[in-house]
């Protein structure tokens, strides 16, 4: 047997006595569903402009409307409130997750921009980034609960499974890369390690369903297996047409953006690895488009002011808005599509 196929079946070791969590975080029924939409925000290399895309994104997203919360998730290296020139307090995510307060409603603070809310990590404890399962159920659970049109979390980059499940946990989830190989291997890599997430958490889920039991026949198909391109190929012919690899990311959107393109090749690498994602995983990676390199963008992150309402006209500020809408028309029609099944089912 492959170590690929002994890593999915192997179980995840059993949490110390008294770390317990009463309800862990769910990549396999992706837990309560809100009624808000959740975006997530994160890639596999750090200071490639996550926080930048979630800050604008959700300034566009209150602009059209929608009562949006941000949510800064970078665990230990919260900066999110920065940019909207909100200093610390002593209250912050940390002081949730870690139950020293009951109610996440308690660290929401305004923006200053109407619609717009956020859940700092300022002034998080020094201990955060070690987190427990007990944190990100208690995480789940209350954006479950929260009255929001939409949520976006602004994630920590790397592979850690607290990152990945909480990239798991959305509606429609945004890879950041920029240009440079060392962040378009990371970014692969994360693509690599959130289907390896997801589908070692089905097969060795205590619950039976369809997609557990096609995971479980490409796996026995071909034990020899030790790729995740190998996989998804017999988890094709398993599933014989029955299911699409799609079904593995259980419904969530997935997205990548190519953040300071200066050269005309820089232009091509989002299409590049959206048709490597397709052929290799078997799922399309919408490359939602590309922010150009513009000296404002540091600018506004200087003067603690956000780029599309700053300076809505700049090269920048549009790159970021046109990849907003593309995300917003990808998520209205699956919307739509949801609705339509719905009509037909009654």
């Amino acid at each position: 047997m492959s170590f690929f196929a002994r890593f999915l079946g192997r179980k995840k070791k059993p949490e110390p006595e008294g770390e317990a969590a009463p309800g862990r975080l769910s990549i396999v029924g992706r837990g309560p569903r809100p009624a808000s939409r959740i975006w997530t925000v994160g890639g596999g290399k750090g200071g490639v402009g996550k926080s930048i895309v979630a800050a604008n994104f959700g300034a566009l997203l209150a602009g059209s409307g929608q009562r949006t919360l941000l949510i800064d998730a970078d665990f230990g290296a919260a900066n999110l409130h920065t940019l909207f020139g909100i200093t610390g307090s002593n209250l912050s995510l940390s002081s949730f997750l870690k139950a020293d307060i009951t109610d996440i409603r308690r660290v929401v603070t305004g923006t200053g921009i109407q619609d717009l809310d956020i859940v700092t990590g300022a002034m998080d404890s020094l201990n955060i980034a070690d987190m427990k399962a007990s944190y990100l159920a208690r995480l789940q659970t209350a954006v479950s609960e929260l009255d929001y049109d939409h949520i976006v979390l602004d994630l920590s980059p790397g592979t850690s499974p607290e990152v990945l499940d909480c990239f798991l946990m959305s509606d429609e989830g945004v890879l950041v890369t920029t240009p440079e190989p060392t962040s378009i291997e990371n970014t692969y890599r994360f693509m690599k390690c959130l289907f390896l997430r997801r589908i070692r958490a089905v097969i060795n889920s205590g619950e039976p369903g369809r997609l557990k039991e096609m995971l479980k026949a490409a796996l026995e198909r071909d034990p020899k297996i030790s790729t995740v391109s190998e996989f998804i190929k017999n988890f094709r012919l398993s599933a014989g047409g029955e299911a699409a690899p799609e079904e593995i990311l259980g419904g969530m959107g997935a997205h990548l953006i190519v953040n300071r393109t200066r050269l005309p090749e820089d232009r091509t690498i989002g299409p590049h690895m959206q048709r490597a994602c397709l052929s290799y995983f078997g799922v399309r990676f919408n490359h939602l488009g590309d922010i150009c390199q513009d000296t404002l963008i540091e600018d506004s992150v200087r003067t603690r002011k956000l780029l599309v309402r700053n300076y809505p006209g700049t090269a920048a500020a549009l790159s970021l808005t046109s990849c907003f809408r593309k995300l917003v028309s990808v998520e209205q029609g699956k919307v739509e599509q949801k609705a339509a099944r719905g009509l037909q089912q009654t």
